[in-house]
């Protein structure tokens, strides 16, 4: 089964470690090398095995560059209001009551 409910996903790479988040909780850090995935980028399978996600992608956004904590919570914050999430930001989040500025 797909699943509709919206939902906030985020991978912050600093060429060193991947940290994941959703929709402003850290859940995961982990130390790969993104070159271990070969000359492709795969997004929504698992890249050791031939899992795949079982949802639908709204967006994509790809930055040249590791987003601070600051970048990340302002995208956060964005596409919270975008997709109707604010609820889902947890308590302490800067843009969970008023939304960022450009």
């Amino acid at each position: 089964t797909i699943t509709t409910t919206p939902k906030i996903a985020e991978i912050v790479y600093n060429g060193t470690t991947g940290t994941l988040f959703g929709t402003g909780n850290q859940y995961n850090t982990e130390t790969r090398a993104l070159n271990t995935l070969g000359d492709s980028f795969v997004v929504g399978r698992n890249p050791v095995g031939a899992e795949y996600a079982n949802a639908l992608i709204g967006e994509i956004v790809f930055l040249d560059f590791a987003a601070t904590t600051d970048i990340r919570q302002k995208l956060e914050g964005y596409f919270a209001r975008k997709w109707g999430l604010t609820a889902d930001l947890p308590a302490g989040h800067p843009y969970k009551l008023v939304g960022p500025t450009p």
